[in-house]
């Protein structure tokens, strides 16, 4: 199946859709490279960020994404919490949302985008020095970043901390998702100091954006320490999971995905 996975597609024909742990993907016709899509079908996407998904998040949880890009991870996540729970996806990038109504509708999910950028502090408001951010939307990886930088290809967005998110969506959040292509570097330098109501952070620190000791302040910021002492620290290679509470072994994530014509 590998062999013939490395080889796809077929005459130019890709498969309509793939399956990868218990969601569908479009294939056919979406915004990933071949690459990308053969990885896709091999099971190989974001499989450490759906290992801890697969462990940590749990049916009725409150999800709060940043960073959502085209909604794969976001479907897998409504299908994780259920009826019972909810998931708003934020994302910065507007060049993506039809893919991600797309994700949602062959899943047969309605979904929640949320058009900003996300800061990954829980404040009243975006610091000073993240605020004047611009973002440049990318295609390589399905997102784009934001920083100081006024290149041409860089937009204004609007950014909202998490706490404004989950304010002005009348939300609670019981976990959060973050994959925001290097502004997680401020949690380096400002206390999140997250909310009650939250047990799981997924975080996923990028060195080789934000530098090797700006991730290493990430990883020691006196929040972690604070809001979450029985933290569960279960790294898997960029990924940073954080948790109150015990809970029993992860679920294994499925390695593998199927692919349908």
């Amino acid at each position: 199946m590998d062999f013939l996975l490395t080889r796809l597609p077929f005459l130019g024909l890709w498969p309509r859709v793939a399956a990868l742990d218990n969601v569908l993907v479009p294939i056919r016709a979406s915004p990933l490279s071949s690459r990308m899509r053969r990885h896709l079908m091999r099971g190989g996407y974001e499989s450490a960020e759906r290992r801890l998904v697969a462990g940590l998040i749990k049916e009725g949880d409150h999800v709060l994404e940043l960073g959502a890009s085209i909604g794969i991870l976001s479907s897998i996540l409504w299908k994780t919490v259920g009826p019972r729970g909810r998931v708003l996806s934020v994302e910065a990038n507007a060049e993506l949302r039809p893919y991600f109504e797309r994700q949602m509708k062959v899943n047969n999910l309605e979904g929640e985008w949320i058009e900003v950028l996300g800061c990954p502090i829980w404040r009243d408001e975006v610091p000073d020095a993240v605020r004047h951010q611009r973002f440049a939307p990318s295609q390589n990886n399905l997102g784009g970043m934001a920083s100081a930088s006024h290149s041409e290809n860089r937009v204004e967005a609007r950014w909202c901390t998490a706490r404004e998110i989950c304010d002005q969506h009348r939300m609670e959040p019981t976990a959060m998702v973050i994959d925001v292509e290097g502004s997680e570097a401020v949690l380096s330098t400002t206390s999140p100091t997250f909310p009650p109501s939250l047990n799981t952070i997924i975080i996923e620190i990028h060195p080789l954006l934000i530098g090797q000791e700006i991730a290493a302040a990430c990883h020691q910021s006196n929040a972690w320490k604070t809001d979450f002492p029985d933290r569960r620290v279960l790294t898997d290679t960029r990924i940073s999971p954080l948790s109150r509470p015990a809970r029993s072994t992860p679920r294994r994530a499925a390695r593998g995905a199927s692919v349908a014509t």
